[in-house]
């Protein structure tokens, strides 16, 4: 059910009720409606916020567009994430820009309040996996965002980084190379579980020619910004109820070679954080500068913790 009455006002280039220069888009977006009556379902909606090139110019210096996410902006307290699943236009050749989301709702922890702002903020948030995917692939993540520095991520599937699982196998097919590998996020949970899902709950690191050119890296923790030289620093990687049972699996460049090209998405997957042995000119290193384990760890490259 939708509302008797709604009512957006936009308003170009003026402050949103808690206005940050270097995260927010300058456009204040007020929603006002009418509540539901008594009984009758809570409505969720799907909402596309337009703005300017020149409404988001600090975002667009510092590489932020493509993490902007929604808020329930009231006038007095702080701004509350809402909705998931983000769709964006954000290319500069476009005079107007757009991000699309998922479930705000009336009520619940995605409401967007009547008579509140609907901020457009670069900001952290938590993401996790909804399907095995390559880390880089949107499409594996609860934002249907590639995870930015400062998030922090759980991982429920298998999912791996630095390789391509063809299509063909049942896979994402998907070889675009991980944006950020000096900071691929700023806290990870690798979380397993008893269900059919949670049970393969892992990162997966190897190397084939679709891997970020960065010297066999992989590295989490958050930095000051994304135009930074420094590495990440202060992560902490958990595995939680990973590898209760089952057997480990060999991790040699056979096995990776084995497991990205020819394993298929109906037989069992892997579990905790897994690094695969490399025949390339660099070996596969792992660095975390925080590391918890309950679970297993399965390493033929490098892995490092601390800073």
């Amino acid at each position: 059910r939708v509302p008797a009455s709604l009512s957006v006002t936009s308003l170009p280039a003026t402050n949103p009720n808690q206005f940050v220069a270097s995260s927010d888009v300058h456009r204040k977006l007020n929603v006002t409606y009418t509540a539901p009556q008594a009984g009758t379902p809570v409505w969720t909606a799907t909402v596309r916020a337009g703005f300017r090139e020149d409404e988001c110019v600090p975002l667009r210096a510092a590489g932020l567009l493509g993490a902007v996410r929604t808020f329930d902006d009231p006038s007095i307290t702080a701004p509350r994430k809402i909705g998931d699943h983000y769709n964006r236009n954000i290319d500069s050749a476009c005079v107007l820009h757009w991000v699309s989301v998922d479930n705000i709702s009336f009520a619940g922890p995605n409401a967007l309040g009547s008579g509140n702002d609907l901020l457009l903020r670069a900001a952290p948030s938590t993401l996790y996996s909804v399907r095995p995917g390559r880390w880089s692939n949107p499409a594996t993540w609860s934002d249907n965002t590639e995870p930015y520095p400062f998030d922090s991520v759980v991982v429920y599937h298998n999912v791996w980084a630095g390789f391509t699982r063809p299509a063909s196998n049942g896979w994402d097919g998907y070889s675009v190379p991980e944006r950020f590998p000096n900071a691929m996020a700023a806290a990870v949970v690798i979380q397993g579980g008893p269900d059919s899902v949670a049970q393969h709950a892992a990162l997966v690191f190897g190397q084939d020619s679709t891997a970020p050119v960065n010297n066999g890296l992989f590295r989490f923790g958050n930095i000051p910004s994304l135009a930074s030289t420094r590495l990440g620093t202060d992560c902490l990687l958990q595995i939680n109820d990973c590898g209760a049972s089952g057997s480990l699996a060999s991790t040699s460049q056979a096995d990776f070679l084995q497991y990205a090209l020819f394993r298929t998405s109906l037989q069992p997957g892997l579990r905790g954080l897994v690094i695969y042995g490399s025949n390339r000119n660099t070996q596969t290193l792992v660095h975390v500068n925080d590391f918890q384990n309950a679970g297993w760890l399965q390493n033929s490259g490098i892995f490092e913790v601390g800073d």
